[in-house]
């Protein structure tokens, strides 16, 4: 009817397994097989547990080294909606072509030093053609995780 397509949800994930490490690996790898083209932003579930952090870049820097952000600093959680509403923001990353900074974050966790998280202001994202959206679940001992591969629209 006219509108721009901004995006497309090639894949979405929700796993469980006997660990939310194992769903969320496997979560990752179906989601990033299933992009037409290399993701080149990584929008993390980053609840802001350290351990739950930690634990979700461990995950996915083994399958992707790119910039990373979150909306979490900046809008919170929603639960179970959180992971519709990256979708939505990577959508608009994709649109705009710029990596919109993790909210509220100045210094980035030495716990993950090779993490190339967007601060201060957005980041041109010239060429970015692909989104991985994370997701856990919450409570360390839940085996659920999903991820979702977005990739830029027609008219975007």
């Amino acid at each position: 009817r006219g509108a721009d397509i901004l995006a497309f949800v090639d894949s979405c994930e929700v796993l469980a397994a006997a660990t939310r490490r194992q769903a969320l690996d496997l979560a990752v790898s179906t989601a990033l097989g299933s992009m037409p083209a290399p993701a080149g932003l990584w929008w993390a579930s980053a609840c802001g547990s350290v351990p739950a952090d930690l634990e979700e870049y461990e995950v996915v820097s083994r399958h992707l080294a790119v910039q990373a952000t979150s909306s979490k600093g900046t809008i919170g959680t929603a639960f179970e909606a959180s992971a519709l509403i990256d979708i939505a923001l990577s959508a608009q990353a994709l649109a705009r072509q710029e990596a919109p900074p993790v909210g509220l974050l100045a210094v980035p966790d030495a716990q993950l030093a090779d993490l190339d998280a967007v601060t201060g202001g957005c980041r041109p994202a010239d060429g970015l053609a692909g989104v991985l959206v994370t997701a856990l679940s919450h409570g360390g001992s839940s085996g659920a995780a999903g991820a979702a591969g977005i990739s830029k629209g027609i008219g975007a």
